[in-house]
């Protein structure tokens, strides 16, 4: 069974990541999507937003998709990696494992948490952003497959959206328009919450 697992702050989950995650499924032929809200991001660190909020969020947005989602970072106190969360998943999930992200991830990989042990859990499945430079992308893809081994897809023909969550709360913040890029029932659930304002 191929399982794709789409992590991310999803602060909030917006349209981009919908989009990529309808491109990844069919493009790998995934059997099972799973989007995991992260809870402490190793990098980001403690979010705003409270973790509930996001887990209501992306719940909202995959019900429209049809997908799964896991509490597993979530539920983890303090800091979650990728590493963990995926042996984690495996003990009760087996099957072969795709880790769905954007370009951006692929250019920090080097840095991840037993990045060595993880490249033999699981294969990347990267997108690429608007504005970044495909030579540099398959350049350093060339490079972590060559040095670790890893299994990085390119999902070439997919370029992720321009928008993002940070320009989102920008957006939500300033009072401008933000809707058009959110799921309606995320759009209604920060309306409700008065979350970013």
């Amino acid at each position: 069974m191929k399982i794709g697992i789409f992590g991310g702050s999803f602060n909030p989950i917006h349209n981009g990541h919908l989009q990529l995650c309808n491109y990844a499924k069919t493009a790998l032929d995934i059997d099972r999507l799973i989007l995991i809200p992260t809870g402490d991001n190793p990098i980001k660190g403690k979010l705003a937003v409270p973790r509930e909020d996001r887990l209501n969020m992306t719940r909202l947005a995959a019900a429209e998709g049809g997908w799964e989602v896991s509490e597993i970072e979530i539920a983890r106190p303090g800091v979650s990696y990728t590493i963990d969360t995926i042996n984690e998943l495996k003990k009760t999930l087996p099957g072969d494992y795709y880790f769905i992200t954007g370009s951006d991830i692929l250019f920090q990989l080097r840095k991840w948490k037993r990045i060595e042990e993880l490249v033999k859990q699981t294969r990347f499945a990267i997108a690429a952003r608007r504005g970044v430079d495909n030579s540099l992308m398959l350049r350093e893809a060339e490079e972590l497959n060559a040095k670790l081994g890893m299994g990085i897809i390119l999902l070439e023909d997919y370029l992720i959206e321009e928008i993002s969550s940070t320009k989102i709360r920008e957006l939500i913040a300033a009072g401008e328009s933000w809707e058009k890029f959110l799921p309606p029932a995320v759009a209604e659930y920060i309306w409700e919450r008065g979350l970013y304002l």
